[in-house]
């Protein structure tokens, strides 16, 4: 049946909408957006995720976990809003919590890209570059047109003495995105320059 004119669209679609909204920085929107959700659906873990995201964007990270947390107390199995958590919570110092927090989104297992980073991310601030990797190569893997997760794996990898990998992954980086400095920057450090074999060029670029 087709949906009329003047009906609400589906929650999905409207979170979906916000999510765009929040990638593009139009916050304002974006807000709009998961207060109508709210509206209709008190309890929507997607808007409260949303909203803490949008929260911690600006600077107010402890709100921000007021807000994923009302996400949880919704869908204790949403990992997204457990991600973004263990996130804040490490800026906020939170280390032992983080780790905590990171680890149940991670037994949950997402196939989002951008959750998948971001609990490299939690591990990597927390010291755990070891756990961080596979979580980095998934991200890497689900989108290999992100070049921010190319960097991210070849950054854990260099701190776990993965060398090799680590110059490749700053290679897929810097292919798709050439003015990367800090996978150029990473793959000098790792790279022996002599007169005859290195990275002035690209440097100087």
């Amino acid at each position: 049946m087709n949906r009329s004119a003047g009906a609400t669209p589906p929650e999905s679609d409207l979170l979906a909408k916000a999510a765009q909204h929040l990638t593009h920085r139009d916050y304002r929107a974006a807000h709009a957006l998961c207060m109508e959700v709210l509206k209709a659906n008190p309890s929507s873990a997607g808007a409260f995720h949303l909203l803490g995201i949008l929260t911690a964007d600006h600077g107010n990270h402890a709100k921000a976990l007021e807000l994923f947390d009302r996400a949880i107390a919704a869908d204790p199995r949403h990992a997204p809003a457990l991600a973004w958590k263990a996130r804040s919570q490490m800026v906020l110092m939170d280390r032992a919590g983080a780790v905590e927090t990171a680890e149940t989104a991670a037994g949950i297992g997402s196939s989002d890209p951008l959750v998948l980073d971001t609990l490299g991310v939690v591990f990597s601030r927390a010291g755990l570059h070891e756990r961080a990797v596979p979580f980095y190569e998934a991200a890497a893997a689900a989108d290999p047109g992100e070049a921010n997760y190319h960097y991210n794996l070849g950054a854990a990898l260099q701190f776990v003495g993965r060398m090799d990998e680590a110059r490749a992954a700053y290679e897929a980086c810097l292919a798709l995105a050439p003015s990367d400095t800090r996978a150029l920057s990473g793959i000098v450090q790792i790279t022996k320059q002599t007169a005859d074999a290195n990275d002035l060029a690209r440097l100087e670029a």
